[in-house]
């Protein structure tokens, strides 16, 4: 509760076990899997689209053709390719 202008700190321990969490519910975890994939996606392909202007204006900072860049590559490539997944199947699901 909060008197005045103090602000007492929020008991975490008490908030978790008044909570139903279910933690081995593969369902639940599919659905947090399939609503961060798609901001994944979003940011590295902005990183990219970054990338590759910086790249057209300076080509000699070399921002595409370097190994961090390939690493975001196959895991940009990887990401949109599970999102595909998970869009299609859901998809399918939702016309039944």
């Amino acid at each position: 509760m909060n008197t005045g202008n103090r602000i007492e700190p929020l008991d975490t321990h008490t908030l978790i076990q008044n909570e139903e969490l279910p933690m081995n519910n593969t369902k639940n975890h599919r659905n947090i899997v399939a609503a961060i994939l798609p901001h994944i996606v979003i940011v590295l392909a902005a990183m990219f689209i970054t990338f590759w202007i910086l790249d057209q204006l300076n080509p000699i900072m070399n921002f595409i053709n370097n190994t961090i860049s390939n690493l975001l590559l196959i895991t940009f490539s990887i990401t949109a390719l599970i999102n595909s997944i998970f869009s299609i199947a859901w998809y399918r699901r939702s016309r039944r």
